[in-house]
This record gives C-alpha cells, sequence and structure tokens, in this order.
C-alpha cells in the first residue's frame, strides 16, 4: 500500500512492484455525488491495512477501505468488494436511470434551463425568418406581430428598475397595499411570458402559411425537449458507466449541444421561410 487508491504486488521479494488493483479511472467522482454516500463523512478510497489469510495451498488478501468496507483478492486474482457491518462500499455506478437522474439532479436543472434558451432562440429564428423572406407589405406586418413582446419586456424592465430605485414597493411607509403590491409583481413577471405567448400566435396569423407557422412552433417546442434529452444523455452514460469520467460526458455533451443548436436553427429556418413564402 502506497497510499493512493490502489494495492501494489511484487513476485520477486520486493524489488519491483506493478499495480494489481486500482479504483476505476473517474469513478470517485460517482462516488463522491452517490446519493447512497454519507454526508459529512469523508470517502476512504485509499487502502489503510491489509492482511494474508492461507487456506490450504490457497491464500486470500484482505485489504481495509474503511468505509467502503473490505477489498478481497480471490485465490484466482479477482478482486472483489464487501461490505462490513455498516462499511458498505458504495458502487462505481448507477444500477438505473432513477440513481443516474439523482446523481444528476443539479445537470437536469441546467439542462432544462438550456433547452429553454434554445426554446428562445428557435423562436427568434422563426420571427427572423419571417421577416426576411418576407415583402415591404408583410415585414410591417410582422413587426407588427412582434409589438407585444416588445411592450411586455419594456414595461417589466422599467418597472424592476423603478423599483430598484425607488424602494416604494419594499418600504413598510408605503401607500400602496401590500396585497397590491405583490400581485403587481406577479403579474409584471408573468408579462414577458404572456408577450412571448401573444407575438408567437400574432406571427403564425401574419403568414398564410398557417399551418407551417404552428408547425415552426411545434418544432420549437419538441426541438427543446429533444435538446434536453440529447445534453443530458452523455452524462447519464457517465453516470450508469460506459463513460467513466465526467470531463469527458461533459466535452461530448457540449459537443451534442452545439450540434443540436445548428441543426435545430436550420431546420427551424427553412419551415418559417417556407411558410412566408407560401404568400410570395
Amino acid at each position: 500500500m502506497t497510499g493512493a487508491d490502489e494495492v501494489e504486488v511484487s513476485k520477486d521479494g520486493g524489488n519491483t512492484w506493478k499495480s494489481d488493483w486500482r479504483l476505476p479511472v473517474g469513478r470517485k467522482t460517482y462516488m463522491e455525488r452517490s446519493p447512497q454516500r454519507l454526508q459529512g463523512v469523508a470517502l476512504d478510497t485509499a487502502p489503510i491495512d491489509l492482511g494474508i489469510i492461507e487456506t490450504n495451498a490457497e491464500h486470500f488478501v484482505v485489504v481495509a477501505l474503511g468505509n467502503q468496507g473490505v477489498l478481497v483478492r480471490t485465490p484466482a486474482g479477482k478482486w472483489e468488494r464487501y461490505a462490513v457491518g455498516s462499511a458498505v462500499p458504495i458502487p462505481y455506478q448507477a444500477a438505473n436511470f432513477t440513481e443516474a437522474s439523482q446523481v444528476l439532479f443539479a445537470e437536469h436543472i441546467e439542462a432544462f434551463l438550456a433547452a429553454t434558451m434554445i426554446f428562445l432562440l428557435l423562436s427568434l429564428c422563426t420571427w427572423l425568418s419571417a421577416y426576411i423572406n418576407s415583402d415591404k407589405v408583410l415585414r410591417k406586418k410582422v413587426l407588427r406581430a412582434l409589438l407585444p413582446l416588445g411592450f411586455a419586456v419594456t414595461i417589466f424592465l422599467l418597472y424592476h428598475v423603478l423599483d430598484a430605485f425607488s424602494g416604494g414597493s419594499r418600504s413598510f411607509d408605503s401607500p400602496i397595499p401590500r396585497s397590491v403590491v405583490f400581485w403587481s409583481r406577479i403579474v409584471i413577471s408573468l408579462l414577458p411570458v404572456l408577450g412571448f405567448v401573444v407575438t408567437w400566435i400574432a406571427v403564425i396569423l401574419v403568414v398564410e402559411g398557417r399551418k407551417l407557422g404552428f408547425l415552426a412552433l411545434l418544432f420549437a417546442i419538441l426541438y427543446s425537449v429533444l435538446f434536453d434529452f440529447g445534453i443530458l444523455f452523455p452524462l447519464q452514460l457517465w453516470a450508469l458507466g460506459p463513460i467513466p469520467v465526467y470531463a469527458v460526458a461533459q466535452m461530448i455533451a457540449t459537443v451534442v449541444g452545439m450540434l443540436l443548436l445548428l441543426a435545430g436553427l436550420i431546420m427551424e429556418y427553412r419551415i418559417s421561410s417556407r411558410a412566408v413564402r407560401i404568400v410570395n
């Protein structure tokens, strides 16, 4: 034992040594995030003691791993982990997608936020495509269709800027009833969402290829869901074990996300431009 996460063996009386057991590459990260790990308790993955048990012509090597139980090297040369009392070894990977989701809870939130941003980008791509591929008359209609979103975002920003500078809604001496302040915040917070929905409907109604306009909206929604699953899948493979190192899974998820974004923007642009060209 060298203090590292491995056990070395010598077959020439100690002159040379080589690793006989080593903690699988990248799996300590999973073990540290596993729901089976006791919070606030350090993870013991380095051997702390070793003993050899001889039975007839065979021998077993038993290695203590603290709260990770023991390692046992069988006469056949296979290393196996066993629990000792409450010291139960944490698995190197998730047993199923449910366990993987528990480990990747933060990543699920990040993927959802990224998918939301993709939906917004695809929507902007549709509106931009509708404007670019229109004639002068239709461009004015497209611009008018974008007014609800612009109005809602402007009101939202002005409200919060004024609120930040005045502090009126947070003041205990404010003459405005707190219930009015509370509901005004709710309404103002929902304005961008409402404006976004109204703008989408308005754009669909502007183009005469309304079925394709609706298809562009449906595509943006479904593709955002696909994007969410697409960037999560490499991370799930890391949790399940096929991808050993978390950094590699992150890199794959980033590449997949960029490719999906590019493909989505191209397809969304083509669908929305086709909806406008029907008019022309």
